[in-house]
């Protein structure tokens, strides 16, 4: 009897092993079962060399990841005998067209990422049943997995760039993750207040007010459940005055999501109404009177105003840093420039310039003979002060940005102030 064949029983055992202890002369005919990884399989020896008789069959067990419905993704095929060379994946299900495939080269013999393709992601809806399979480097045919396409939230305006998904909120609406959605749970924020609007000057005082100060500015990261409803409320800018007087800026009002809440901008103070700048997400800047005192910022969201100093107000403070103290020494009636606060939400979704939200207003100018306007912060959406006898203008909206204050009038004519800066709301994630 031939060595290695065992009569009366319905089986042949062959001799196994990897590439590594095939027969050094191997003669055409000879048959043996190659034990490696992406071979698994009997081979035999031809005049052309080794070949396999039988390719082997992927086996999938589970998929990882998730198919979107109108957006790309990844997923992850587990199993054994994928191979270790390209493969081919197909899917299928409803309204996605015959044939839709996708080549990728595994990781291993257990498992491929492969990118779904458009045909899928685009043709989906969410809930769809699809249905992949793998097609190995050896032409061996896997049996199918099924994935219940996710839907994604919706909400704002929808940007993707720089491999984040962005919802951004200019006006208050609703976040709402559908009951299919199996994307990341975790997601990040960035709520930013209304900003405060500059103090007013009175028609017949020849000093000056204090700039508004920028709206509270906050990011962070937060958890989200699928179907869920989060709420959105984009604070609007504190409302400006028409014509002079001696009232102190208005305050922006608050922005939400997730039950977090930035905290509007405060108003600059009135310089006539000796009042001083109005805390706030950051303080509203102190005029230059008998009360000088700026106001308070909020932890974690701004900072305060600049205090009135000499004969100059203060501007009001932004996200990045305190307004400047009114100085005796400056530029005459050139107000400190608010501050700003660098974003790393710089994307298609950035309404403030190059990423910049929640500067300060400028502080409005006091002395006859001014030419100058008061600093701005133009960068974080915050307005310039206006110089002597001149409104200002309002800040930028959707920013938080503070707006400037007016100049001084000195019994010549009143001047209006600008509005602040409305608030913005941003959700992003990664798929």
């Amino acid at each position: 009897m031939a060595d290695g064949v065992k009569l009366g029983q319905q089986s042949v055992s062959m001799p196994t092993g990897g590439t590594s202890t095939r027969p050094a002369t191997p003669a055409i005919g000879m048959v043996r079962y190659n034990t490696d990884a992406g071979f698994d399989c009997l081979e035999n020896y031809t005049a052309a060399g080794w070949s396999k008789v039988a390719p082997p069959v992927p086996i999938l067990t589970s998929l990882s990841g998730a198919i979107y419905a109108g957006a790309t993704s990844s997923i992850t095929i587990n199993g054994s005998k994928i191979g270790t060379n390209s493969g081919t994946a197909t899917f299928s299900g409803s309204g996605i067209p015959a044939n839709t495939t996708a080549t990728a080269t595994p990781t291993n013999d257990n498992a491929v990422t492969v990118t779904v393709p458009s045909g899928v992601f685009n043709n989906v809806s969410s809930g769809t049943v699809v249905t992949v399979q793998w097609t190995n480097s050896d032409f061996g045919v896997s049996n199918g997995l099924t994935a219940t396409a996710s839907g994604l939230p919706t909400g704002g305006t929808i940007v993707s760039s720089g491999g984040y998904r962005y919802h951004t909120f200019t006006g208050s609406s609703n976040f709402v993750v559908p009951s299919t959605y199996a994307g990341p749970s975790t997601v990040e924020y960035l709520i930013v207040a209304g900003g405060g609007t500059g103090g007013n000057a009175n028609a017949n005082d020849g000093g000056a007010s204090g700039g508004g100060g920028a709206g509270g500015y906050r990011t962070g990261s937060t958890t989200i459940t699928a179907n869920n409803t989060y709420a959105v409320t984009v604070g609007a800018g504190g409302s400006g005055y028409a014509s002079g007087g001696s009232d102190p800026g208005n305050n922006g009002a608050d922005s939400s999501i997730f039950s977090i809440t930035s905290t509007g901008g405060g108003g600059g103070a009135g310089n006539a109404s000796q009042t001083s700048g109005r805390p706030g997400g950051s303080g509203g800047g102190g005029e230059n009177g008998a009360i000088r005192t700026a106001g308070s910022g909020t932890p974690g969201q701004g900072n305060p105003g600049g205090t009135g100093g000499g004969q100059y107000p203060g501007p009001g403070g932004g996200a990045g840093a305190a307004g400047a103290p009114g100085d005796s020494n400056s530029v005459p009636n050139a107000g400190g420039a608010g501050s700003n606060a660098n974003s790393t939400w710089a994307s298609a979704t950035s309404t403030g310039a190059s990423g910049y939200y929640a500067g300060g207003g400028g502080a409005g100018g006091a002395n006859t003979g001014n030419t100058q306007s008061g600093g701005g912060s133009s960068a974080g959406g915050g307005s310039a002060g206006a110089p002597y006898r001149a409104s200002s203008s309002s800040a930028t909206a959707n920013t938080g940005g503070g707006s400037g204050a007016s100049g001084a009038s000195g019994g010549t004519g009143n001047y209006s102030v600008g509005s602040g800066g409305s608030g913005i709301v941003i959700v992003r994630y990664t798929l």
